[in-house]
């Protein structure tokens, strides 16, 4: 990936990083400046940073299901026990 592809897709990760608002400063400051390397290094970062989110999303997402049906399951047997 290009080294402007890069910074650009830095830019977009910016966007729904955890980061505090002052480093998101300096980095859209700083970033037209940084040499590859740092750039390579920044990116792997909010690469991770991101997939981490992503995950942890995912398994709100399966533990709110879990829950949900455990829910609908305890108030079926409830209805059952008046029904009888």
């Amino acid at each position: 990936m290009k080294i402007a592809d890069k910074k650009n897709k830095i830019l977009e990760f910016l966007k729904t990083s955890t980061i505090d608002q002052h480093t998101k400063t300096m980095v859209e400051t700083l970033l037209p400046v940084m040499k590859e390397a740092q750039v390579d290094d920044l990116f792997d970062t909010f690469a991770e940073e991101k997939s981490a989110l992503e995950k942890n999303s995912q398994k709100r997402q399966r533990v709110e299901l879990k829950y949900k049906i455990m829910a609908e399951k305890l108030a079926q047997i409830e209805i059952n026990k008046f029904k009888k």
